[in-house]
């Protein structure tokens, strides 16, 4: 169990998140894969192994984060890494209003490893 401020934190599990671009590419017509599943697999353990340093809106952007950078899927990382942090917050009860444009921005300044503050 993960817990926050003696709070249990739910984290989306590895199949939830293939799940979320399996369904992502099937709405775009593209097809699904994984271009590196022990990636992905490490990649959830060590964003989730800061559960006792951060807080729930920090964790979930370390995951998305991930996510853009390591492309762990053969497409759609980016949207995949935006809805699989909202649908973490939204697990947790928290919902979070970050505009489209932002979102964009976010995703391409993490994806060239240039973000500076928003």
């Amino acid at each position: 169990m993960n817990e926050l401020n003696g709070k249990e934190v739910l984290v989306p599990t590895f199949e939830q998140i293939v799940y979320v671009n399996g369904s992502t590419m099937k709405f775009h017509g593209r097809t699904h894969g994984i271009r590196n599943e022990n990636l992905l697999h490490f990649m959830i353990d060590s964003v989730f192994n800061h559960f006792k340093d951060e807080n729930l809106l920090d964790l979930s952007f370390l995951l998305f984060q991930k996510i853009v950078q390591l492309c762990p899927f053969v497409d759609e990382n980016k949207k995949t890494a935006t809805v699989t942090c909202d649908f973490m917050l939204k697990m947790n009860d928290v919902n979070v209003k970050v505009p489209d444009d932002l979102y964009y921005r976010l995703c391409y300044e993490i994806a060239r490893k240039k973000l500076k503050e928003l």
